[in-house]
């Protein structure tokens, strides 16, 4: 189990890349069926690639966004949803596709596309829920 500086740490970097509430919500991997893998990486591997500073935080998320197109899955999602909180428009995120498609092959960027909607979809719910909790 991670120590208590490392869960700190961890959920620094969920807040910075994630933002607030989303980064608390992600937090919640660290309990359940994959807990002691999700501490190694989010807690000790995570902070060591995501801390340094060299490339702005966006820059960063919109990599990640262009490796998760080439890889074809759906963890992309998350990414997008951190792009979203650091300002990213649907337009930058797309142009990131057409890049990683050419590259990597159009059908990965059309699974990608697909993954856009669906996490501008639960990103919209997930902030409409905060506000309802926020509120009451």
């Amino acid at each position: 189990m991670p120590t208590k500086k490392e869960l700190t740490r961890a959920r620094a970097m969920f807040v910075r890349i994630f933002g607030p509430d989303y980064g608390e919500a992600l937090m919640e991997q660290l309990r359940g069926e994959a807990a002691d893998f999700n501490a190694i990486v989010m807690c000790r591997i995570g902070p060591e690639i995501w801390e340094p500073d060299e490339l702005d935080i966006k820059s960063k998320v919109m990599c990640a966004i262009a490796i998760f197109c080439v890889l074809n899955r759906p963890e992309i999602k998350f990414f997008i949803r951190a792009a979203i909180y650091h300002g990213a428009t649907k337009k930058q995120i797309e142009e990131v596709l057409l890049l990683a498609g050419l590259e990597s092959g159009f059908p990965n960027a059309a699974n990608a596309q697909k993954w856009v909607k669906e996490a501008y979809a639960e990103h919209a719910a997930f902030t409409a829920s905060v506000k309802r909790r926020k509120r009451a």
